[in-house]
């Protein structure tokens, strides 16, 4: 049957309207196709782009780039697809000064060390580094006479290194000793019989041994690692002007201050192999934290109260936590730590004592003093296992030497003279 021209033609405008729809639809579809594509290849471009940024320039690094949580977002949502709901806040156009990234965790691995390799505990060393302890026997550094072996059983002694020199750093690795000889500022090892004396490195102030390595705090604010068989070197960091103090080392990193001439104190590490510093925990100012050492993954430190005395914090690396071990001490020298004692020093008017302070039971003694001592005064503790000694020299000039045996009163008390041991 033959239709006329008009017939239907009420519903044709809406037939013309639902097919101009569809077109425009499909366009739009087209179109955001296009655009997804278009932005999955920009993003593409970019991820290889710093990739290959990367690649050339070794020293590049995504959070120079971005901050530390913009290259962990930049990842997970731009290459990834992740989105999220972070609001960006504005930026102040301000220019900002370079901040490290921080490390803030490591493996207790990373702190097992085998006692055998070391050279000594960095408590003694930061103290002057005068006295060791090998197989029973303690051997004790005597400025201007050399190196002592003395027998504890017996308490008896002999020089087995003669020197007119001041030597300090005191390490002892398998069959040798190390020291620093501080007339011409260098690092020699000899063997434990006196012999084969060999210079390590020089201009150096510090030295502290773990293995084949000798990490040393030049005279140059320089944080070096040395090889101790083949003597060559790597610089890990270089203070310029700042005060740079070595306060320990891990089996990979080694840890140290840098404290500016406003007193302000940054805490680094480093790779022992080299890389960039990276910050292990906030600055501190004002001489609000003292004498850092690190010690089998824990930091002992002193920490200033509002009366201006000190309390001995021991924190273990990674951890928020703190304990308190000691309140209210008065001298900040550097802590000595021996498995669960630790070892410190403070002052009873001018009485300059050392005190053992068992961590596991909290109970502390006092182990020997020296009287006639000021808050000024060149005195410091060392602990050679069995035996303690207080060491220095007071600001008019007499040096001070004594020694006692932990396994006795702190009044059973030897004093060193003249090359002798007495009572």
């Amino acid at each position: 049957m033959k239709r006329k021209d008009n017939e239907y033609s009420y519903i044709q405008p809406q037939v013309d309207n639902k097919r101009k729809k569809k077109k425009r639809k499909k366009k739009k579809g087209g179109f955001g196709k296009v655009l997804l594509v278009i932005i999955a290849l920009l993003v593409i471009l970019i991820a290889g782009g710093l990739v290959s940024v990367k690649y050339i320039f070794t020293d590049f690094y995504f959070s120079e780039v971005l901050p530390n949580k913009e290259v962990a977002d930049f990842v997970d949502e731009n290459i990834i697809g992740r989105t999220t709901t972070t609001i960006t806040q504005p930026r102040e156009t301000t220019t900002e000064p370079t901040t490290l990234s921080q490390v803030s965790y490591l493996d207790h691995s990373d702190f097992e060390f085998e006692a055998s390799k070391k050279g000594g505990m960095i408590g003694n060393l930061l103290n002057g580094g005068k006295v060791e302890k090998d197989n029973g026997i303690v051997y004790h550094i005597v400025d201007g006479r050399g190196i002592y072996k003395f027998l504890p059983d017996s308490e008896s002694y002999a020089c087995v290194y003669k020197s007119s020199d001041t030597l300090s750093s005191f390490n002892i690795r398998g069959d040798y000793f190390y020291f620093v000889n501080e007339s011409d500022n260098s690092l020699y090892k000899i063997t434990m019989t006196g012999k084969n004396l060999a210079k390590v490195a020089e201009n150096v102030k510090l030295a502290y041994i773990y293995d084949t390595t000798a990490y040393c705090l030049s005279t140059n604010n320089e944080v070096v690692a040395v090889n101790t068989q083949d003597f060559t070197y790597k610089v890990l960091y270089s203070g310029y002007g700042d005060k740079v103090n070595l306060i320990g080392i891990s089996l990979d990193r080694v840890f140290f201050t840098s404290e500016d001439m406003s007193g302000n104190v940054a805490y680094f590490c480093v790779l022992s192999t080299g890389g960039e510093e990276e910050r292990f925990r906030p600055d501190s100012k004002n001489g609000e934290i003292a004498s850092m050492i690190m010690e089998s993954g824990f930091m002992y430190y002193y920490e200033k109260q509002p009366d201006g005395k000190y309390n001995i914090i021991r924190q273990k690396y990674g951890s928020q936590k703190k304990v308190t071990l000691v309140e209210g001490v008065s001298l900040c020298k550097p802590v000595v730590v021996d498995q669960n004692r630790m070892f410190y020093a403070d002052l009873d008017g001018d009485k300059f004592k050392m005190f053992e302070l068992n961590m596991n039971s909290e109970a502390t003694k006092m182990m020997l003093y020296s009287g006639n001592v000021t808050a000024g005064d060149d005195v410091f503790i060392q602990h050679g296992g069995e035996y303690d000694f207080i060491i220095g020299e007071r600001s008019n000039g007499d040096k001070i030497y004594r020694a006692s045996s932990n396994l006795t009163g702190s009044s059973n008390v030897m004093t060193f003279g003249n090359g002798k041991w007495s009572y």
